[in-house]
């Protein structure tokens, strides 16, 4: 049922039907580079332009600034007149504010028909997803999406590993960083940014190895690999990399991307234990008693202590018990979301044919699937330490004695 949750949102976010996204010969395959700012990305794109073996190539680079600094760089590179393209995207970000400007590009580029490739630089605060998504948009006016003209191919993102660390702790908001262009409104966190970039890509590019020791690029190695087990893990100096590694993958797969992040491939099972050598663990935190709201609030207040870096799940909250609630952290940052109704609060007749058998086998009178499912990543994490701080947070036997119509009117 936390699959299914997750699944379905996901599906929801991308809009696009489940299937393979290997593009056809007559579509334009694109590539989009995500990564924090100074992680190198516009390095990495020279890099490949360099070395782009005689395909003509069109370049979009978004900027959040009015001046596109990024693509005042690529330009430098000798593009052939006539048959290939660098295209500015600016004062905004093409997974919100520029998100049409995105699509008709795109569109534009791909009906031309003389384009073999196409690479997408998007800006510092960008989320994959989202972009992910533009491919499936409807156009109001023609009715058509992007994708039948272009096929996102893979999902690239760029990681500083010099800055790794104080961005996964950093506790500031993307508001707070003006070098990054994010508005004043903008209430994401640089963790979760950071999150999401890693969590969806086909590949991770690591890059400035060589300002990093072996024990703190093992570390992240570890993390990332804990994060995203399926992606492509790149290490690399200055940007150079194989553009091998980013051109014509056919990686990107809209049913694979459901899957991906670390934490739901725990939940179904599937464990990286190679990244426990780098001190990377993981568990799956489980329990039949709601959380109390106001021991709730504290634990998100403290954090998770004990080494953990990242978690995330579903939750019961006893003064939520109709709705499930997902649970969210990365780095010093929590939240918790509403989320669907649990099944139990649904007549059996009303579940979907696929979920009946997976319900059943977490069902548990008289609460039904109500439960809490977190999968717990950690470094050099003794797992007993987070299990007693999520314990202390449940309500106690005789709190859940009262049943749900005293917990209804806790505070």
């Amino acid at each position: 049922q936390v699959l299914s949750v997750f699944c379905r949102s996901l599906e929801r976010t991308l809009g696009m039907p489940s299937k393979s996204s290997k593009s056809k010969p007559k579509k334009l395959p694109v590539t989009v580079l995500s990564g924090f700012l100074g992680a190198g990305k516009t390095t990495v794109l020279k890099h490949v332009l360099h070395n782009r073996a005689g395909l003509r190539v069109a370049v979009l680079v978004n900027d959040m600034a009015e001046i596109n600094v990024d693509a005042a760089l690529v330009s430098k590179i000798e593009l052939k007149q006539g048959e290939e393209r660098l295209v500015e995207l600016s004062n905004g970000c093409i997974c919100c504010t520029l998100r049409d400007d995105l699509i008709q590009t795109v569109s534009a580029l791909a009906k031309e028909g003389r384009f073999d490739y196409c690479l997408v630089e998007s800006t510092g605060i960008a989320e994959p997803m989202p972009v992910a998504a533009s491919f499936s948009i409807q156009d109001p006016k023609t009715g058509q999406t992007l994708s039948k003209v272009a096929s996102l191919d893979t999902l690239v993102t760029v990681v500083d590993c010099e800055a790794f660390e104080s961005h996964w702790k950093s506790g500031q908001q993307a508001k707070e960083r003006a070098d990054m262009g994010a508005e004043k409104t903008d209430e994401r966190f640089l963790v979760d940014l950071l999150t999401d970039q890693l969590e969806v890509a086909n590949v991770v590019i690591l890059n400035k190895t060589d300002l990093v020791g072996e024990h703190q690029l093992k570390q992240v190695i570890g993390l990332v690999k804990k994060l995203n087990p399926g992606a492509q893990l790149v290490q690399t100096s200055h940007g150079r990399v194989d553009p091998e590694v980013l051109i014509n993958t056919g990686r990107f797969n809209v049913e694979a991307v459901q899957c991906m992040p670390g934490w739901m491939q725990e939940l179904m099972g599937v464990h990286t234990p190679e990244t426990e050598e780098y001190g990377i663990s993981s568990f799956i935190y489980r329990a039949r008693r709601p959380f109390h709201p106001g021991r709730l609030k504290a634990l998100l207040a403290a954090n998770l202590p004990g080494g953990v870096v990242r978690s995330k799940g579903v939750i019961w909250v006893a003064t939520r018990h109709e709705d499930s609630v997902v649970w969210n952290h990365a780095g010093v940052h929590s939240n918790l979301e509403p989320s669907i109704p649990w099944h139990a609060t649904v007549p059996r007749a009303h579940w979907p044919c696929q979920m009946a058998r997976e319900v059943d086998k977490v069902w548990e009178e008289p609460y039904g699937d109500r439960r809490q499912e977190i999968v717990v990543i950690g470094v050099k994490m003794d797992r007993a330490v987070p299990t007693a701080a999520l314990d202390a947070a449940l309500v106690t036997e005789e709190e859940l004695a009262q049943g749900p119509e005293a917990w209804s009117k806790w505070a």
